[in-house]
């Protein structure tokens, strides 16, 4: 790794509590919107950093929803619950 690039796996960890998956999508699984909100929000601010730092991330995660499945929350790269805006699609303005 050359010395001007910046891995954000080096940076500060939150610790990661065990935590169960949906039998249907194999997703983390959240127990309420709070917690699924919380993990949202600290992704985005460990992208934001990795950005402003120029190191490379792969955080993707755009929202949470709630999982008829498990009755959980999970969180997801898609921008709308219809499908729009997947990853590498661009939304019509």
């Amino acid at each position: 790794m050359s010395s001007s690039r910046i891995d954000i796996r080096t940076s500060r960890r939150r610790p990661r509590p065990h935590r169960s998956t949906c039998p249907d999508t194999g997703k983390i699984r959240y127990r309420d919107a709070r917690e699924a909100t919380d993990a949202l929000q600290y992704l985005l601010n460990q992208a934001n950093l990795a950005d402003e730092l120029g190191g490379l991330h792969t955080i993707r995660v755009q929202r949470k929803y709630a999982c008829k499945s498990c009755r959980g929350w999970h969180l997801t790269s898609w921008a709308t619950p219809d499908g729009r805006g997947a990853p590498g699609v661009a939304l019509a303005a």
